[in-house]
C-alpha cells in the first residue's frame, strides 16, 4: 500500500526515479561506505605495511616453543608441568591441545577484552567432536578455563574463578 505521496508504508519508494530525500548523515554514511569499498578493492597501503605482532621478525631466531607459537614470552612447558603436578593433574595430549587453544584465543583478542562466555563457546565448539565442555571438565576438574589458563600462563577472564566458591568455568 502506498500513501498519498507515492511511498510504501515501510518507507520504500514505489517510484525508483524519485529517490527519497537524504539527510547529511545519510550522504556522509554513503560516502564512507563507498570509500571503504574502494579501499578494500584497491588495498590499503597502511594495512599492508603493518606487521602482525605474532609474526617473527625476519632474521631473528625464534625464541619460544615452536609447538606453542602464541604462548606468552615467560611461559615454558616445564612451568606447566610443575603447575599440573601441584594440582594433581597428569598431562596428556588433549591437555596440551587445550593449552594451545587458550593461548591462541588470547593472542587473537585484545588484552583484557576476553569475555568468559565467548571463550567458553569457542572451547566448546573446538572440542565439540570429543564432547565439548563436558569432556573438558573431565580433563580439567578445576574448570577448563580457570585451570587451563593457569597451565597456559594466562590470566583467566573475569568471572572464571570465584574465590568463595571455587572454579565456575
Amino acid at each position: 500500500m502506498a500513501d498519498s505521496q507515492g511511498r510504501r508504508r515501510l518507507g520504500v519508494w514505489s517510484n525508483p526515479a524519485a529517490p527519497p530525500p537524504r539527510t547529511k548523515a545519510a550522504q556522509w554514511l554513503a560516502k564512507c561506505v563507498l570509500r571503504v569499498d574502494t579501499d578494500s578493492r584497491v588495498g590499503n597501503a597502511a594495512e599492508d605495511a603493518m606487521t602482525d605482532f605474532r609474526e617473527p621478525i625476519p632474521g631473528a631466531p625464534y625464541q619460544g616453543d615452536p609447538d606453542f607459537p602464541y604462548a606468552p614470552a615467560e611461559w615454558t612447558r616445564d612451568v606447566t608441568r610443575a603447575v599440573a603436578q601441584a594440582e594433581n593433574l597428569a598431562l596428556a595430549d588433549d591437555h596440551w591441545a587445550v593449552v594451545r587453544s587458550l593461548q591462541e584465543f588470547f593472542a587473537r583478542h585484545e588484552p583484557g577484552a576476553v569475555a568468559l562466555r565467548e571463550l567458553s563457546d569457542a572451547l566448546d565448539e573446538k572440542f565439540h567432536h570429543k564432547g565439548g565442555m563436558k569432556y573438558l571438565f573431565t580433563l580439567f576438574p578445576g574448570g577448563p578455563i580457570a585451570q587451563g589458563c593457569r597451565l597456559a600462563g594466562l590470566k583467566p577472564p573475569g568471572g572464571a574463578v570465584d574465590l568463595s566458591f571455587g572454579s565456575v568455568a
